[in-house]
């Protein structure tokens, strides 16, 4: 979990840097073209540049802020779709492979995720929306893990996917020992 968080955490940290630069720099080419039109011009007319350049540079600053706060919301979205991912998958893989114990190899994708999402979010709500859009996840790991096949199993006239656990050697899960 640190090793995913770190990264996140470096990249809008230094998109915040990067814009901190850039808002400084722009601060003080502001601050030196401010003191040339001092010394050229009067005061007033120095004070007016000042004022006029002003509001780009909050404007930067706010810019600058926005940007890496986007960047860091974005980075512990994907941080906690891929946990919440990554517990749909355990559970994925030991539903199937207690369905092979209890004699039915078969069960169709649409059940198994209903029933892991129910069973994890019973609920319907924010959280059960994001465990649907972590489902895409749980799938592409599915259909590529050499020990699960999907089938496509007339069922009703309709073709529905199954999941198969086909492996000789069940995983030894914590709590069975």
């Amino acid at each position: 979990d640190a090793a995913a968080v770190g990264p996140a955490q470096a990249v809008a940290l230094a998109a915040t840097a990067v814009a901190l630069k850039l808002v400084g720099d722009a601060a003080a080419a502001v601050s030196q073209r401010a003191a040339a039109a001092a010394d050229a011009t009067s005061t007033a007319l120095a004070d007016a540049y000042v004022a006029a350049t002003r509001p780009s540079v909050l404007i930067a600053i706010t810019a600058g802020a926005g940007g890496a706060l986007l960047l860091w919301r974005r980075a512990r979205f994907v941080v906690a779709r891929r946990r919440l991912a990554e517990d749909l998958l355990a559970a994925a893989v030991e539903t199937l492979e207690d369905a092979k114990r209890a004699g039915s190899p078969r069960v169709p994708a649409d059940h198994l995720r209903d029933a892991l999402l129910r069973a994890q979010f019973p609920f319907a709500g924010a959280a059960r929306n994001a465990g649907i859009a972590a489902w895409s996840l749980v799938v592409a790991e599915l259909e590529t893990d050499a020990r699960i096949r999907s089938i496509m199993v007339p069922v009703a006239g309709k073709r529905m996917k199954h999941y198969e656990y086909v492996a000789t050697v069940l995983t030894a899960s914590p709590a069975r020992g």
